[in-house]
């Protein structure tokens, strides 16, 4: 457990860094993220904003994808029999550590309660869409869905591949 919480502390603190610094580069980087009513206030992004979008989204799924692995890969070189179900809670628990913090801290804490100018988007000031509480809960299941189904996949490459 002690592993899990210092790995994700870990994933948390620099993919929170890279999401904060993305969105002080450009907040319509993150716009298909923003609630639809923002989503609707503003122009779709243009053509360098979805380059960037990419350039930037590319490490951050690197990011998010990797430290859990990682975490599960140090968990099977140091018990190689390892089950499956060990594995899988190492690297899930790594990723739902994030998943929380990037919820409660960035979107909540951050987004609807303080929202910090740098993280609005230009023309939306004010809008009831940086209130929208539900709309990242909504966003946090299914990040915590798509957690399951990676880590599974993870876990099992790491005990029956590794």
């Amino acid at each position: 457990m002690n592993r899990i919480l210092i790995d994700g502390g870990v994933l948390s603190l620099v993919a929170g860094l890279y999401i904060l610094g993305s969105m002080a580069v450009n907040p319509r980087l993150w716009l298909t993220d923003y609630p639809k009513v923002i989503q609707d206030a503003v122009p779709p992004r243009s053509r360098l904003e979805k380059r960037l979008a990419t350039l930037w989204g590319l490490p951050f799924l690197l990011l998010l994808l990797g430290l859990p692995f990682l975490s599960g890969l140090r968990l099977h070189r140091a018990d190689p029999t390892v089950s499956f179900t060990g594995l899988f809670l190492q690297i899930l628990g790594v990723s739902t550590v994030f998943n929380v913090v990037d919820l409660v801290v960035l979107d909540w804490l951050l987004l609807c309660l303080i929202t910090p100018g740098f993280m609005v988007i230009p023309g939306t000031a004010g809008s009831p869409g940086y209130k929208a509480y539900g709309h990242h809960l909504r966003g946090f299941w299914a990040g915590a869905l798509s957690s399951v189904v990676l880590s599974a996949l993870m876990a099992a490459g790491l005990r029956y591949f590794g």
